[in-house]
């Protein structure tokens, strides 16, 4: 009796120690199931700010795109108007000298 007595309590000391190590496989996996709700809620966080990035990314490319055209068209304006300006400086030196022409035959006339 006292054989089996020894038998019992080395199966109830068997039983005991996987007890504790399911116990303590039990409370790691709890810690693993946290640890991976905070990497979800973090990749969700970061998921939502790539998103703004990238939308603040394309807004500030649409502005670019609108910036460059309204300097060519800046560009094509003063071209136009440095055209505009030869044409005109062109236009009073042909005044200049048909008035000098004119001023010449009025001389003579009065000769």
């Amino acid at each position: 009796m006292t054989a089996g007595q020894a038998k019992v309590r080395g199966i109830e000391s068997i039983a005991e120690g996987a007890a504790r190590g399911l116990a303590e496989i039990v409370a790691a996996i709890e810690q693993v199931e946290h640890a991976a709700l905070r990497v979800r809620v973090a990749a969700q966080a970061n998921r939502a700010t790539t998103e703004r990035l990238t939308q603040q990314v394309e807004q500030v490319a649409s502005r670019a795109t609108a910036h460059a055209t309204s300097a060519e068209q800046i560009s094509a304006a003063a071209e136009q108007q440095g055209a505009s300006t030869e044409e005109m400086a062109a236009a009073a030196a042909h005044m200049l000298e048909a008035a000098e022409k004119l001023r010449g035959l009025v001389q003579g006339l009065r000769v």
